[in-house]
């Protein structure tokens, strides 16, 4: 082995010493010099580097080289970039610190084996480094950063958390989500036999973050559910797994990288981001299960709307009409009786429903009160009358079941359609070449209106909810199909709505509700003085697409259905990207149904409390 060190351009304390008698006799015979050089024949130019010597020796020979005092050092631009290569010097006598090199011949024992001679070298000062003992060196240095700054770290993490969930359980739930996720990293680099390393190490924060963020999406997606883990997992446990696998592919692909550190940071964050989503989609939910239960406290907004699934003011679960096998009973019985025996019936069932279900006939009533007064007055309602026009509500639900049943069952229904008002609206919306959104509400026979748009000839696509009972949504799927209506269901499926961009994109009709959205996705909004949960959809959709946005609706008349086709809602694309002003197009659509909602009380068909203000 040999050490390598630059003495040769070191200034000699003891060589400077020896110098210094014979330099100030030259620096005492400069002037003379001078004079001589110029008497020669040199110029002033000429002698500038002479000049420049005498002026150092000059203050060089002033050293008086008494023990500690630091020797001279050169000073000029050169000299000083020359040492800043080699040294780095602490002012006023301080310590030197100089670079050298260890040179040595590998494969023999000192060079394979150095502990014993870097152990000597470093009892002498001299601490050796090299490029791979630099990485790991850094390494250590920035895990005792981490330990140092975990502390803090945890606890702004827990204080998020806190704010997110205001449940100390839940805030547990999501730190074990990371732990275990941690765990299992280390656990698989373990087996793969991988080190840390100063730039995996990065991958730390991120998976830290990840790790955090699918926890919060899954119990938030837990609560809205009221702790169904299997359409959690549908909805937003698959939205995490997408996103987790092709993040992971991402980081992955840097596993062929020529750069080892690279390589090394692709694979950590490739199985860390998988261990992290796998274990929030499969062990967070039923960890959450088994510690909080299917609680319905625990829903989030929108308990009054979505599907008519939750329990509030003692109505639970949708109506018993909405079964699969009494869905089938209906459609065979109008195949055998004449349609106004069906009517009948179904009215006479309606008004004794009406008096039976107490609790949900004081919601039904509820609902519709606002309709009767006057703008934002409290005045007194006429008694009485409500509670009649809740019990024709009833009626009139009843009426629309039987002719929905002959509707899906094939039967001839062309006799109960009106063309009715507006049509005018439709056609400019379709000379426009762009998609065309038909929005309503849960007023008249809604699904009639596709029946109405298809028989003209023009595609239809209906957006609704997945419906309540065992293979329900597929059979009503089927009969608005023989009518040349198409279904998508969303609501449960995050990525549903970028069909429906799509379609809207291609310049086709869609159709959807807008006063029963899907839990958790309401925004409020002001109808009749009164606070009301709506579905941005239809403001989402417009901002996505600047489709044409055509209020319709179907009400029962004397005569039959007829259509009221509104004039298209007007809307500037460029400010829908601000949330606020979605909500407020939202409020300006539902509020063009207030007419008509006014003119049909009895038929606007909600069964679960509507109004969101207390």
């Amino acid at each position: 082995l040999r050490l390598e060190i630059p003495w040769l351009i070191w200034p000699n304390r003891e060589n400077q010493l020896a110098n210094q008698t014979r330099l100030r006799q030259v620096v005492a015979e400069s002037e003379g010099l001078r004079r001589d050089a110029l008497a020669a024949g040199f110029t002033d130019e000429a002698l500038m580097l002479t000049d420049a010597f005498l002026s150092a020796w000059t203050e060089w020979a002033e050293w008086a080289g008494m023990a500690g005092s630091e020797p001279p050092w050169p000073e000029n631009r050169m000299s000083r970039w020359l040492f800043d290569q080699v040294m780095a010097r602490e002012g006023g006598g301080g310590s030197i610190h100089v670079l050298g090199r260890v040179q040595g011949k590998a494969g023999t024992p000192e060079w394979d084996h150095p502990e014993e001679w870097m152990e000597r070298l470093r009892a002498l000062g001299v601490r050796v480094t090299s490029w791979e003992r630099l990485g790991v060196e850094l390494a250590d240095i920035a895990i005792g950063d981490l330990y140092r700054i975990a502390g803090p770290m945890f606890a702004m993490l827990i204080l998020l958390l806190r704010l997110a969930f205001r449940r100390w359980t839940e805030v547990g739930l999501s730190l074990l989500t990371l732990i275990f996720s941690v765990l299992t990293l280390f656990s698989v680099m373990k087996m793969l036999g991988w080190s840390w390393n100063l730039l995996n190490l990065m991958a730390i924060p991120m998976l830290l973050g990840a790790s955090i963020d699918y926890s919060i999406h899954l119990q938030l997606a837990l609560r809205r559910h009221g702790g169904d883990v299997r359409r959690t997992r549908q909805t937003v446990g698959r939205a995490i797994l997408l996103c987790a696998s092709s993040t992971a592919v991402g980081f992955g692909s840097l596993a062929w990288s020529s750069n080892l550190g690279l390589a090394g940071l692709g694979r950590v964050c490739a199985v860390g981001i998988l261990c992290a989503g796998g274990i929030a989609f499969f062990l967070l939910p039923t960890w959450w299960r088994l510690v909080l239960g299917k609680s319905t406290d625990l829903q989030e907004g929108g308990a009054a709307q979505g599907t008519m699934s939750e329990t509030r003011n003692g109505v639970k679960g949708p109506a018993a009409i909405y079964r699969g096998s009494l869905w089938k009973l209906g459609r065979a019985l109008v195949r055998w009786l004449p349609r106004r025996g069906v009517r009948f019936l179904c009215r006479s069932m309606g008004g004794l429903a009406w008096t039976w279900s107490a609790e949900r006939r004081r919601v039904v009533t509820a609902n519709i009160e606002p309709l009767f007064r006057k703008g934002d007055s409290d005045g007194k309602v006429k008694p009485g009358l409500v509670e009649e026009k809740s019990r024709r509500l009833y009626q009139n639900f009843a009426h629309k079941l039987a002719d929905i049943w002959q509707f899906e069952s094939g039967n001839p229904m062309d006799d109960l359609f009106r063309e009715g008002v507006g049509w005018e609206h439709l056609e400019q919306a379709r000379q426009q070449g762009r998609g065309i959104l038909l929005v309503t509400l849960h007023l008249g026979n809604w699904e009639f209106g596709g029946a109405l748009i298809s028989r003209k000839g023009i595609p239809l696509t209906v957006l609704t909810l997945e419906e309540p009972g065992e293979g329900f949504t597929d059979m009503r799927r089927a009969a608005r199909a023989r009518w040349g209506i198409d279904t998508w269901v969303v609501g449960h499926d995050p990525f549903s709505f970028l069909e429906v961009i799509r379609r809207l994109d291609r310049g086709e009709m869609i159709a959807l509700l807008l006063d029963r959205p899907p839990t958790g996705t309401g925004v409020e909004v002001s109808l009749l003085g009164r606070s009301i949960l709506a579905s941005p959809a239809a403001a989402e959709l417009a901002r996505a697409t600047g489709c044409v946005v055509l209020p319709v609706c179907l009400p029962w008349t004397e005569t039959g259905y007829e259509a009221h086709i509104l004039e298209a809602e007007e809307y500037d694309r460029a400010t829908l990207g601000n949330r606020e002003a979605r909500r407020e197009m939202t409020g300006k659509i539902i509020r063009r149904f207030e007419p008509m909602l006014r003119r049909y009380p009895d038929q606007w068909y909600h069964f679960v409390p509507i109004w969101s203000d207390k």
